[in-house]
């Protein structure tokens, strides 16, 4: 793996590059900000940056594997994850535009997703989630897709040391 470039000041991605595979593969890690904490033109700013490295890639004719929490709304349509709340923020209409094309596809909205969709839950009430942990990848890695986990790693923690759920 290569790493091939980083975000500045208050963008939080990462790209790295498996190059040993034709086509190069290209994992592009993010952390959105939370988006009522920032101001609109902030949360496109940072989407600019980031879509002019998807398309470096893009260019380059590579795959892509975008991953993280993106703390972005995408809606419950075709272009969001089924069952999830409706709302759609202005930074996930930006990611909507990335999957409207085709090139891309979200892989959360898989009937293979497990483990989810939902990557956050309301402290305040229970009964509300949303699916903010977002996977994309290029259209052309999706026959290669067999199952999303997500969330898989809490669950894993809490077995290895014998935590079972109303159990301290």
């Amino acid at each position: 793996a290569l790493k091939v470039t980083e975000g500045e000041e208050n963008d939080e991605f990462l790209i790295t590059r498996l190059g040993h595979v034709v086509p190069a593969i290209n994992i592009l890690n993010v952390y959105g900000g939370i988006e009522n904490r920032m101001s609109k033109q902030e949360v496109t700013e940072n989407w600019v940056r980031i879509k002019k490295e998807i398309s470096k890639i893009s260019q380059r004719e590579e795959a892509l594997v975008l991953i993280g929490d993106c703390n972005r709304a995408i809606g419950n349509d075709c272009l969001g994850v089924k069952g999830n709340h409706s709302n759609i923020s202005h930074g996930g209409s930006m990611i909507r535009e990335l999957l409207e094309d085709e090139e891309y596809f979200l892989a959360n909205s898989l009937d293979i997703a497990e483990g989810g969709p939902w990557t956050w839950v309301s402290r305040a009430d229970r009964t509300v989630k949303s699916c903010l942990d977002l996977v994309i990848l290029s259209s052309n890695l999706k026959p290669y897709v067999s199952k999303v986990m997500i969330d898989s790693e809490q669950k894993l923690c809490a077995k290895k040391v014998g935590i079972t759920k109303g159990k301290e």
